[in-house]
């Protein structure tokens, strides 16, 4: 390439910049690099070769960075263009891009070369790029209102806490799932809460999330029963299901523990963060006796403490006539899940 053209299009820090950790806000410079990797790439060979009829495509991405950006449309006129594999280029695609909402310290006081008062002025062109050149068939908007949030500028840990707005893009996929047409041109959606306000519930969110309260507030219920089942040694399951010492101690209940243990830190994060997704009232575990009738906030449960929960999995195993499997593990998941779905599936 010309020296003289590289030098029109990108800065000298951009051409001096360490791209280990990605392309610090500079989507000129991914477009160029992301564009050269997908080339021939392995992977996405791999993936044509496993696309069947029927299978569909989802992006994630950011749009205020340089990676997200830069990558969206590069991925998107790659699969639009394989044409010699027609079950990627005919899919139905999908892609969210995520908007601003959280800042990052002054840069120059953290020796960064990410500056995020850019990141608005940033969006506002991929934006107008976008509205020209998009090819998914549904293209999902989500983003703040203004970004609430600083975090530490440190372009290698970049230690952001769990945030709302990434949770309402994670849901995107299941709204996208439900789409059962292809559309003539791309449909562009994005999502609401009922009230504009910093730490929302059940009410401030609106209905259309309660399915998503539901699901964390199963998540945190099974942690409780996780936590202090092993402990409890008159539980009827122990003997008549074989839930004993042996069992808790077993690599997949150790293995389920630790990942509660990281989803209700992920939880707290995202209860504590600006904006606060905080819907639930989490009893503390070692409270045996704690009430729980308000564990989901401004909705009222039939199950007042734990006991509901446990004479709810005993009930389910009376009933559980299933031979055709002898997994231990499978069966408390399904005995837990049950007992917990009969108190929260009243919120739906």
């Amino acid at each position: 390439m010309n020296k003289y053209l590289v030098q029109t299009m990108f800065s000298q820090a951009n051409l001096d910049n360490d791209l280990s950790v990605g392309f610090k806000g500079s989507p000129n410079v991914g477009t160029v690099v992301l564009g050269e990797m997908i080339k021939g790439a392995d992977w996405f060979q791999a993936f044509c070769n496993a696309c069947q009829k029927g299978d569909r495509i989802f992006i994630i991405s950011s749009i205020f960075g340089g990676t997200g950006a830069s990558g969206y449309p590069l991925l998107e006129k790659k699969v639009r263009n394989s044409t010699d594999h027609p079950n990627v280029k005919d899919a139905i695609m999908g892609a969210v891009s995520v908007l601003p909402y959280f800042s990052l310290e002054d840069p120059s006081t953290t020796d960064s070369d990410i500056d995020s008062a850019n990141f608005l002025t940033k969006t506002k062109s991929a934006l107008a790029y976008y509205e020209q050149s998009v090819l998914s068939d549904y293209l999902y908007y989500v983003g703040e209102q203004g970004m609430k949030t600083t975090y530490a500028n440190d372009e290698k840990k970049q230690e952001d806490k769990a945030h709302f707005v990434e949770l309402v893009a994670a849901t995107t996929l299941f709204d996208f799932l439900s789409k059962t047409d292809k559309p003539d041109k791309t449909q562009a959606l994005s999502r609401a809460i009922k009230d504009d306000v910093e730490s929302l519930s059940v009410s401030s969110l609106g209905d259309a999330y309660n399915d998503v309260v539901k699901a964390v507030a199963d998540m945190m219920l099974l942690s409780r029963l996780v936590y202090f089942l092993p402990n409890e040694s008159q539980f009827p399951l122990s003997k008549n299901r074989g839930f004993d010492a042996d069992f808790y101690a077993d690599k997949s209940f150790v293995s389920l523990r630790n990942f509660l243990a990281r989803f209700s830190q992920w939880y707290q994060e995202l209860a504590e963060n600006k904006r606060g997704f905080a819907p639930l009232t989490i009893a503390d575990p070692d409270n045996r006796s704690a009430k729980l009738s308000n564990w989901i906030q401004d909705f009222s449960l039939d199950a007042k403490d734990e006991s509901y929960y446990l004479l709810d999995m005993i009930r389910a195993s009376n009933k559980d006539k299933d031979d055709t499997h002898t997994i231990k593990f499978r069966r408390f998941l399904d005995y837990a899940y049950q007992a917990i779905d009969k108190y929260t599936s009243k919120i739906m």
